[in-house]
C-alpha cells in the first residue's frame, strides 16, 4: 500500500470533499491529511484532537466537523 501513489489523481475527484485529520496520527499524520486535501479541488481539511480513528476517539469532534461540512453545503 505504502508504494501506491495516488495523489495525483485527487485533482479529478468533483465531489466536495472534507478530510479529517488527527492531530495526533503517527500512522497517517496531518501533514499527509494536508497532502489529500490540497489535491482535492474545493476540499476542506479538519483537525480533530485524535490519533488515527478520531470517530471512535472523538465522536463529537468528529460529528460536528461532518455537520460544519454539510451545514455549509446544505444552509443548514
Amino acid at each position: 500500500m505504502a508504494s501506491v501513489d495516488w495523489l495525483e489523481r485527487l485533482a479529478g475527484v468533483t465531489t466536495p470533499a472534507l478530510v479529517i485529520a488527527g492531530e495526533h496520527d503517527a500512522g497517517a499524520p496531518p501533514a499527509m491529511s494536508q497532502a489529500i486535501a490540497s489535491r482535492l479541488p474545493g476540499a476542506e481539511l479538519r483537525t480533530i484532537a485524535a490519533a488515527h480513528i478520531g470517530v471512535l476517539e472523538l465522536p463529537q469532534a468528529f460529528l460536528d466537523a461532518v455537520r460544519g461540512f454539510i451545514g455549509g453545503r446544505c444552509g443548514g
